[in-house]
């Protein structure tokens, strides 16, 4: 039986990933402690798992979208403070641009964790105008590989009103163009 605790891998996506050799092995748990076994027979725990193993290639989103006109401002601390605790135990990293009215975020990592995420971030009450601008495979490494979740805060409206315009290849160029002019914190 495994813990409740564990996390779960689809069996022919672990396989496609090219781990255990093509063919999938179960996992191992207990209450004290989730194991994941690898191709060589050794083990990793689960409390911190290496997600990069999980998947060949990362996947990201980028999102622009507006603050509902019900949710208060403060509502924005909660959600920085939850999404670094979820993305850090999830391989995620990204960054949420904010400029008092809109957000545009960026997310990268594992496609399952990610895909999950992407569907709660767009029922989330919290804001509205949901536009998924980019999704597709991480170009090269990670624009936010050290930040689990970073913020940035911007006085002028106009660069995230611009690149919420955009889709497609165009927006992800656009964000990478304004990311050296962020302060992220």
């Amino acid at each position: 039986m495994r813990h409740p605790g564990c996390f779960t891998l689809l069996q022919a996506e672990h396989a496609a990933a090219g781990h255990c050799g093509g063919s999938a092995r179960d996992f191992k748990g207990s209450p004290a402690a989730c194991l994941w076994w690898l191709p060589s027979g050794s083990v990793r725990t689960l409390s911190n798992p290496d997600w990069s193993l999980l998947s060949p290639q990362l996947q990201c989103i980028l999102y622009h979208s507006q603050l509902a006109p019900e949710a208060s401002l403060s509502c924005i601390s909660d959600i920085i403070k939850t999404a670094r605790s979820f993305n850090a135990n999830h391989g995620l990293s990204g960054v949420l641009v904010f400029d008092g009215q809109h957000f545009l975020q960026y997310l990268e990592g594992p496609q399952q964790p990610l895909w999950d995420l992407l569907v709660r971030i767009a029922q989330d009450p919290r804001h509205v105008n949901f536009n998924l601008q980019y999704k597709g495979t991480v170009p090269g490494e990670r624009l936010f590989r050290s930040w689990s979740m970073g913020y940035a805060l911007v006085d002028d409206a106009d660069p995230l009103a611009e690149l919420g315009a955009l889709v497609g290849e165009a927006a992800l160029e656009k964000l990478k163009a304004m990311v050296p002019t962020l302060v992220i914190a």
